[in-house]
């Protein structure tokens, strides 16, 4: 006899989708620029409905969906990692309170980079906690890890570059761009990996054979 094969994850179809989603609504708020006017910003709106999906993608993705599917198997470190990351870009927030006028700019550099700091050991502990749960399937189960690794490591070459050259150089243009199809691949490509292994069956699990022993004849 053989188990059933595992039915679809919806945790994971609907935390892939909502990462998708939240890059189509970035996409589509790049475009939106000056749509609308003082009582209506396209772009606003459109941003923060990004920001949402985001982090309800996150979310479903700490806690799973009716107790099944979360991919650090609700951990306490792995899903404090994640719903941080999750409400991070409500920190933006605090730009809009902060008088820049009346701010020294040293302040404002060591809250920028406070804040870059606890997303970036927030996204640090959320992808090893994915790594160690062991609730996704070698090897994608690193696949988070890599994509932190590749968006921070293009986004630091960018500040090195941008200091050492300037923002100017065609050098810097052609990392920027870089930079930014980075921060749009790294999530669709996760978000499809979600959807897939979410999608996909589990494969029966082979029958356990059962040793048959001869009778004693009398």
């Amino acid at each position: 006899m053989t188990d059933a094969p595992k039915a679809p994850v919806r945790a994971w179809i609907g935390g892939g989708l909502l990462l998708i989603l939240s890059v189509v609504l970035q996409m589509a708020q790049a475009s939106a620029w000056g749509v609308g006017g003082a009582a209506f910003d396209a772009s606003s709106v459109l941003l923060w409905l990004s920001r949402a999906a985001l982090a309800a993608s996150l979310l479903v993705f700490a806690f799973g969906w009716k107790g099944e599917g979360s991919v650090i198997a609700r951990r306490p470190v792995g899903v404090i990692a994640l719903v941080v990351l999750a409400f991070m870009p409500l920190t933006d927030l605090i730009w809009i309170a902060i008088p820049y006028e009346a701010t020294p700019s040293d302040i404002l550099l060591w809250l920028n980079y406070t804040l870059l700091a606890v997303w970036l050991a927030a996204a640090i502990i959320a992808v090893a906690a994915v790594a160690r749960a062991g609730v996704i399937a070698r090897p994608w189960n690193i696949a988070p890890a890599i994509g932190l690794a590749v968006v921070a490591g293009t986004g630091a070459l960018l500040q090195v570059v941008g200091v050492s050259t300037g923002a100017d150089g065609m050098g810097f243009g052609l990392l920027r761009l870089l930079n930014e199809l980075v921060m749009i691949l790294v999530p669709v490509l996760l978000g499809v990996l979600a959807l897939v292994l979410g999608l996909r069956p589990a494969p029966p699990a082979e029958p356990t054979p059962v040793q048959v022993y001869p009778t004693v004849s009398e």
